[in-house]
């Protein structure tokens, strides 16, 4: 791995300013994300046996007895702020910063959306992904998510980075094309 990144070309922008820097930060990237296919190939408990050399607290096993939060769903006050926690302050710091990187309202909320349907069909393996339902769209969607990238797109805007359409949504002079404009038929053939 490490002559990989002697052998791979240096002539992209990206190393000009630190070419030894990005060289070794792409280097151990490489090996993190050869040691997580490793890790996806074992059993749970021999992941967190081998993890547990890095931390001891990693070795214990996972207890169904664990805070989830549908232990309650009864949609109280209580019940309400009681789920503002860590988690939502990372929902938030996520989607502010995915605001960056993609810069598309559309995308930005339909991932969103996608990544609170990928909570629920892995619920069964993580239970911290157990939520009620108004937690789903409430909280993630509503409370942490939306305001977040719109916040984010709020500041793109304020600096004037560019924003991405990726949907085609709008034509070359920047007006909304009508939603199926791409499947315009271009001219009709009259067939006798």
């Amino acid at each position: 791995m490490c002559s990989f990144q002697y052998l791979t070309p240096d002539h992209m922008d990206m190393f000009n300013p630190c070419q030894r820097f990005w060289r070794i930060i792409t280097m151990l990237s490489l090996m993190y994300f050869c040691f997580v296919i490793v890790m996806l190939n074992h059993r749970p408990e021999y992941g967190r046996y081998l993890l547990g050399y890095l931390d001891d607290r990693l070795n214990a096993p996972v207890l169904k007895g664990h805070h989830t939060y549908d232990d309650n769903c009864e949609i109280t006050m209580e019940n309400f702020l009681d789920n503002f926690d860590h988690y939502y302050a990372v929902h938030l710091g996520d989607w502010f910063l995915s605001s960056f990187v993609m810069r598309d309202y559309y995308l930005l909320h339909m991932w969103s959306i996608m990544d609170e349907v990928i909570e629920l069909s892995w619920q069964h393996i993580l239970p911290h992904f157990r939520e009620c339902w108004w937690d789903h769209l409430i909280h993630d969607i509503l409370l942490s998510n939306t305001p977040a990238i719109m916040f984010g797109m709020y500041i793109i805007k304020k600096m004037g980075l560019t924003t991405y359409d990726f949907w085609h949504r709008f034509d070359e002079n920047g007006n909304t094309k009508p939603t199926f404009y791409e499947y315009k038929t271009k001219q009709w053939i009259q067939i006798e």
